[in-house]
């Protein structure tokens, strides 16, 4: 038997991480450094908004799916690996900065020292916009 997911509105959600991963969706946003316990958090909540955005076919929602998140600590930490290999901090108190970028930003100096960016495309629009928004869950 399954557990059905809770559903909490966006209206339920803060304001600044509306703003955080909106801003985030277009360029990269670093916040922090925090503790790892609240960064976890941090990135469990907007993980929740961006659901509850897609959820409610919020305007904004196609916009905040181009948006991934991420935890990074320093180098040195001390840290423990799970069974299905996921690393985290022995100590939930470590410094971590939580990282929310749009999808594929790792590969935005390749493509332009490859010549490709937006501008160069000459398009009127997005073209993801001419896709409607699906819900994957029934």
């Amino acid at each position: 038997m399954t557990k059905k997911r809770s559903h909490l509105p966006v209206i339920s959600f803060g304001p600044e991480l509306f703003s955080a991963l909106i801003k985030g969706s277009r360029e990269k946003v670093k916040i922090g450094p925090t503790p790892y316990r609240i960064a976890l958090k941090l990135q469990y909540r907007i993980n929740h908004l961006r659901a509850a955005m897609q959820t409610e076919s919020h305007e904004h929602a196609a916009l905040v799916l181009r948006a991934r998140t991420s935890i990074s600590w320093p180098e040195d930490t001390a840290v423990s690996v799970s069974r299905n290999r996921v690393k985290t901090p022995v100590d939930r108190n470590t410094p971590c900065m939580v990282v929310i970028e749009p999808h594929d930003s790792e590969f935005g100096t390749l493509l332009k020292a490859a010549g490709i960016s937006p501008a160069t495309t000459e398009l009127s629009s997005d073209p993801l916009d001419e896709f409607p928004l699906t819900k994957v869950r029934p």
